[in-house]
């Protein structure tokens, strides 16, 4: 009896006690001004293309959940690709809000337009996936591209 205790605790402590390595980040990681530096279009079919962002894109996440835009795109040295994405986001996004390890920029009514997992936010990085049914409204405008699955924005956080 007295072996089938200690075997119980030694099991019960060597569970308790793992490394637990996966450190969710918090709100306040999430907190502050974001960067745009790529647009990736993922396409239906073939490779991605990622165009590297020479505008300037700012995105910035506040504590009440509202977010402000800083967007000065040169639409001569742009990618049209680039204007049109930020048109539209600083169009349509109106605030942000993170649940479990998803951190979402919803537009009226709470819409979710770009959602991103949380996984490398307290690296300084955020990749937004454009949700699957807005992908058409940005294609329509960017006569270079005929379709594409998705739209990704990876954002890195300002020092």
């Amino acid at each position: 009896m007295k072996n089938l205790i200690l075997i119980l605790s030694l099991a019960f402590l060597s569970f308790s006690c793992t490394k637990n390595d996966e450190t969710s980040p918090s709100k306040e990681d999430l907190l502050g001004t974001w960067s745009l530096k790529s647009v990736t279009i993922v396409p239906n079919e073939g490779e991605n293309t990622e165009i590297t962002n020479e505008a300037t894109f700012n995105l910035t996440l506040k504590e009440d959940e509202n977010l402000d835009f800083d967007a000065q795109v040169d639409v001569n040295n742009s990618e049209v690709i680039v204007k049109a994405s930020t048109d539209f986001l600083n169009e349509s996004i109106k605030n942000w809000k993170m649940e479990e390890d998803k951190v979402y920029l919803t537009g009226n009514l709470g819409i979710k337009i770009l959602v991103a997992s949380t996984e490398n936010a307290a690296e300084g990085k955020i990749t937004f996936e454009l949700e699957s049914e807005l992908v058409s409204t940005i294609i329509s405008q960017v006569p270079e591209v005929d379709s594409a699955k998705n739209i990704l924005f990876t954002f890195e956080k300002n020092k």
